[in-house]
């Protein structure tokens, strides 16, 4: 874990997306994307990838991993506001911090 860099020697978020409509969740996904890979982080941001579909929902999945614990809420912060509050999307978007499995 120490040489990975995994919990707890760094703070790991995981943003789920899902929806039952593949290109909204899809597009979400990738402005989410964007959104957090254009904030200057001081960790890593994995790739969007396809999860397994689930009760007819489309899931994407979007993993951070960064050595501050406040800036990484500060992003999923961000990201949150910018999409439910502002966007108001109807889309699913969870977030799983430290996830057991990824």
């Amino acid at each position: 874990r120490h040489r990975g860099n995994y919990p707890p020697y760094c703070y790991l978020a995981s943003i789920l997306i899902q929806d039952k409509n593949k290109e909204k969740a899809e597009s979400i996904g990738r402005d989410i994307q964007a959104l957090v890979d254009g904030m200057m982080l001081d960790g890593k941001v994995y790739p969007m990838s396809e999860l397994v579909k689930v009760q007819d929902n489309y899931r994407y999945r979007i993993l951070i991993k960064m050595k501050n614990q406040e800036a990484l809420m500060k992003v999923l912060d961000d990201v949150i506001n910018e999409f439910k509050a502002v966007r108001k999307t109807q889309v699913s978007i969870l977030v799983d911090m430290n996830p057991v499995t990824v």
